[in-house]
Parts: C-alpha cells; structure tokens; sequence
C-alpha cells in the first residue's frame, strides 16, 4: 500500500502524501496496546467512509494512512494539529506518538516467516530545508528517508519517488506520482510504503481449485476460480453481524486473514454499516477451532483512493484549505502557509492457494458459541469483507482491509 500527500504553499503551494500498499502470497511484534486501539478506530472509521457507496472491489490499508499522517501531524500546530489527533485517535502526546511509531517501525520491519516492510520518505522542494525538530522525529522516529527535489521538473520528480515506490513494493505499485500532481508551488511530498508477502499456514491444494459461479446480485453470476480446503480453522458465527468468520493463519507467524461472508448474497453493505463499531479483538478472541470446509476464490485487487473528502468528514478538514493549515513546524525558516493538496492511496492485494500478497485492516462483535460436532461449511459464493491482522498477546492491529464484490 502506498500513501502520499502533497504540501503547497497558500494559494499555490502544495504538500502531497502518496500510500503504497502490497499484499502478496507466500513474526512476532510488540505494538502498544493503546496504539493498536487507537489503530482499529482509525481502520473502521476510515474504511466505513472509504466504502459507504463504494461498489466495487476495494483494497485499502488505514495503517498507511495513519502512519504518515501521524508524521505530517509532528509539523502541524493549533487547530490543525487538535483535529489530526482526533481524527487518527492519538491519546497521547506527541513525543508518547513518535516513541509508539518508532516501536511500530522496528516491529513490522523484523517480522520472521513472512515479508513484511513499512518505509516512510519525505521529498522537500530544492532550495527548502527541514525544519530541524521534524527531521530529527522524522528520520529517528519514523526511520524516514529524507531528499531534496525540484518539483518544478514535474517528470524528473515524478520518475524519482515512482522508483522509490516500485523498489519498495517490489515492483507491484506502479505510476504512484503523476507529473501533474507536480509543480513548482509544490513544496513537501510524503510517502508510505507498506508491503507483505506471505505463504498460508494451511495450504489450498492447486488440483482441487475449480471453477464455480460467484453472485455478484442475488441471481446474477459470474464464473470465478474457487479454491478448496477442508480443516481446523479459527472460526464463528456472529449473529449480530449477520455472518460468519474464519481466521487464515500466515506460516511461522502472528499474522492472519480475516474472512467476513454475511449469511445473504447481498449483506455486504449492512455488514460494512456494522464494522465501524466492531472490535477485531473481540471478533478473534470469540472464534473457536474447528474442522471447516472452506470454499474462498481466487483472486487480485487493485485500488486507487483519493482521501481528501473520506479524511475530512473524519474531522479533519484545516489541513486541505490554504489559510487555515498549519504545517509551521515542517520547512525551517520558510515563510510560507503550506496546506495539503491531495492524499492518495494506492493499493494492491492478490490470494492465491500458496498464501497473499496484498493489503487489509478492521474490525467485528459478538458471537455465538459454535457447535463442535458438526463439520461447519464456509461458501463464499458472494461479497465478503476482508482483513488482514497482526495478533499477539490479546493486541490485534489491522494492517489492510478491502471487499471481495466482483471477479
């Protein structure tokens, strides 16, 4: 997944963030339990937003996002600061934020039995300088690499961060920066990069994928390759929800899909209504190990998010409009107003019967105890939601999370 934003001065400057989300197929960390609260509010506020009228498939990582975010937030001052930190659910202070970032960089970047890669980048117009605070936070905090650039040379610019992106996702998001999004008033980019590659615990056997029909309507199909697997998963039927869960493990470590399939063929938006409110805790700790037979498709998403409108009706609104943001704390000595022009996400999953490599994040309620006599069939001939999480000690932090709606 990759996220970037773009930084302008008033009235023609620009500041851009770009994220970059990948996951592929194919750990253990130590996140703050309060950030991983704080990260699974972010998640179910952010994709409830992003996917209310969305109908198509939908790949997206909220992490992303709240991680440069949280970066540009160390610069921001008064009323633009308050509303970040309301928005991205930071309950602490600033120098608490970075020090919870800095735990969360390490963390992510030394997973084992998987890939898994966070990288922030601050781009600076040429002539421009860091302010010094924000550059000591964002190099030692968020171990983000800093580089200068004359936005002016729109295809130059552009072709340096696309390769940044491209090496860091490795080669899977590609075109993250336009030259048009360039220009001279443009002052700061910032990007994110988020990759995963991981192999299945329990793998789906590739001779027993077929092709099957997938209700994109309540009567109307289109043909999809169905993978097949009959064993013990993690697993619940949560009435609340309308829909039942599955946990696939990822090999030698603590990371996991989730699997959502509301129990009608059209239940995905009442589902989606439902899962900002959800806690992914509460949904992992309810599940129960039993034998399922398990029906999941094949299948690739790319999605490519413009954030500007789901971010402010999260409250955060100032930081777009030139006059109001208040980025002081960014560019040293520079006198200039700088506002955010644009927030991108792009993003890419793909699973297959090996494992995935995409992106996912977000949350779910309360369950009944599921009967362990019975084999329990998990069909998911139809939209579902997706989630893919890190869980350690009781701590679950959402890392992408998308829809499954059309082969």
């Amino acid at each position: 997944s990759l996220t970037r934003l773009v930084l302008c001065k008033m009235t023609s400057a620009r500041f851009l963030i770009l994220l970059i989300t990948v996951l592929l197929p194919i750990s253990t960390m130590s996140e703050p339990q309060e950030m991983s609260v704080s990260v699974n509010k972010f998640a179910g506020n952010l994709y409830n937003v992003v996917a209310a009228g969305n109908q198509e498939n939908l790949i997206m990582s909220p992490l992303s996002v709240q991680t440069v975010l949280s970066l540009v937030s160390m610069g921001a001052g008064g009323n633009t600061a308050t509303q970040l930190a309301s928005g991205l659910h930071q309950t602490h202070s600033k120098d608490q934020t970075q020090d919870d970032y800095h735990t969360l960089m390490n963390t992510l970047n030394t997973q084992k039995g998987v890939t898994l890669e966070i990288a922030n980048k601050v781009y600076a117009m040429e002539g421009y300088s860091l302010n010094p605070d924000f550059k000591e936070i964002a190099t030692t905090k968020f171990l983000a690499g800093a580089e200068n650039l004359n936005f002016a040379e729109t295809q130059k610019s552009a072709k340096t961060i696309n390769s940044w992106v491209e090496e860091r996702t490795h080669d899977k998001i590609h075109n993250l920066v336009s030259p048009d999004s360039l220009s001279s008033d443009t002052r700061m980019v910032l990007v994110n990069a988020l990759y995963f590659k991981g192999l299945w615990e329990k793998q789906f056997k590739k001779e027993a994928t077929t092709e099957k029909p997938f209700y994109v309507t309540e009567t109307e199909t289109k043909n999809v390759q169905m993978m097949h697997i009959k064993d013990k998963f993690r697993y619940g039927d949560f009435e609340d929800l309308d829909a039942k869960a599955i946990e696939l493990r990822y090999k030698d470590s603590d990371l996991a899909m989730l699997i959502v399939l509301p129990n009608s063929k059209t239940g995905l938006p009442a589902l989606e209504e439902k899962l900002k409110n959800l806690d992914l805790q509460n949904l992992t700790q309810r599940m129960y190990s039993v034998e399922v037979i398990l029906d999941l498709p094949k299948f690739k998403i790319e999605s490519e998010i413009q954030l500007n409108e789901p971010l402010k009706k999260l409250g955060m609104t100032d930081m777009f409009i030139a006059g109001k943001a208040d980025f002081r704390g960014l560019l040293d000595g520079a006198d200039e107003n700088l506002f955010i022009s644009e927030v991108i996400q792009k993003a890419f999953i793909e699973v297959n019967e090996e494992g995935a490599e995409a992106a996912a994040a977000t949350a779910v309620l309360a369950i009944r105890r599921v009967g362990k006599i019975f084999t329990n069939y998990l069909y998911c001939d139809h939209p579902f939601y997706f989630a893919l999480v890190h869980s350690q000690e009781g701590s679950v932090l959402p890392l992408f999370n998308g829809a499954f709606r059309t082969p």
